[in-house]
């Protein structure tokens, strides 16, 4: 299977971001609710305060909370954005790209070189992209607008995964 597809700053950018941005939140959020769940439990053993207003004040620390790792979360993402595109104004890798599937590895283009399969360890797919992560470098990006239809995308699919087993 041949790809031919065009390689933007766009998307070095949203690799860059989903790439940096994945586990921050989640662990963000789970720290503050456990601190925030701590606090009121301790509050009402320590202190014998009624349990309501204790859950009450608890309550409202954690929605704050929440809300401030939300927007902590979205600062970041702009900031990645930010980041993103001043090292892509740096890069020449951007234009046409070609991808080929062989029976022994991936090709990308004449000039680029040869990919064994053992060489990949994983595809992950993101909603307008496959990224393949191999051993070498961070990952191939694959949008999926070089593909013609969802049949053509799914044979990609399952190529590569046949190939990773």
């Amino acid at each position: 299977m041949k790809l031919t597809y065009e390689y933007t700053e766009e998307d070095y950018v949203n690799f860059y971001v989903h790439k940096h941005k994945n586990s921050d939140l989640k662990q963000r959020l789970l720290n503050q609710v456990l601190f925030t769940v701590t606090a009121v439990v301790s509050a009402s053993l320590l202190w014998k305060i009624e349990f309501y207003i204790t859950t009450i004040v608890g309550s409202i620390v954690l929605l704050i909370s929440i809300s401030l790792a939300f927007r902590q979360s979205l600062k970041k993402t702009e900031l990645l954005k930010q980041k993103a595109y001043k090292k892509a104004n740096y890069m020449n890798a951007f234009g046409e790209n070609e991808l080929i599937t062989f029976q022994e590895g991936l090709s990308l283009g004449e000039e680029e070189g040869f990919i064994k399969w053992n060489e990949v360890l994983s595809i992950e797919e993101v909603d307008h992209y496959y990224f393949i992560y191999l051993k070498h470098i961070n990952a191939l990006k694959v949008p999926k607008r070089a593909f013609k239809n969802k049949r053509e995308q799914a044979l990609f699919l399952n190529t590569v995964k046949r190939h990773l087993n």
